[in-house]
């Protein structure tokens, strides 16, 4: 998993870590300093072992990972502390990221898949943590 983010720097997701690539190929490795047994990347089968889909940066540096298997989103700083972002206590997993005005567009879809295949639904988490669906598909 990889995410381009400030300085023209390229984020990897290596197992338990993030490997940062500055433009002139020196490699950095962030270790990652959980704040609590909920944002620790276990490891484990099933749908409740971390499924990570997608990661994101944003301008200052935060790493943003869409963990669908636990189905939240995790926020990692630019010093490595891992805290939980947002959580789903229902059927959803956040699947896909993405920048909007500076809030935090999420993608997420049922879990386990429906027969229909993907039932997709849209978050906008806002700067002071409120969440608002923009899009669902069962409304």
């Amino acid at each position: 998993m990889l995410a381009w983010g400030p300085e023209d720097n390229i984020y990897v997701l290596d197992g338990l870590m993030i490997r940062v690539i500055a433009p002139d190929h020196s490699v950095r490795t962030l270790d990652l300093i959980h704040s609590n047994a909920e944002t620790e990347f276990r490891r484990g089968g099933g749908l409740d072992g971390v499924i990570i889909f997608d990661m994101i940066v944003d301008p200052q540096g935060q790493i943003f990972l869409a963990d669908w298997g636990r189905q939240k989103v995790l926020r990692i700083s630019p010093q490595g502390t891992v805290s939980q972002l947002y959580s789903d206590s229902g059927h959803y997993g956040p699947e896909g990221l993405s920048f909007r005005d500076g809030d935090l567009v999420v993608f997420e879809s049922l879990r386990p898949r429906a027969n229909q295949g993907i039932v997709p639904r849209l978050l906008l988490l806002g700067h002071n943590g409120e969440v608002s669906v923009v899009y669902d598909y069962f409304k």
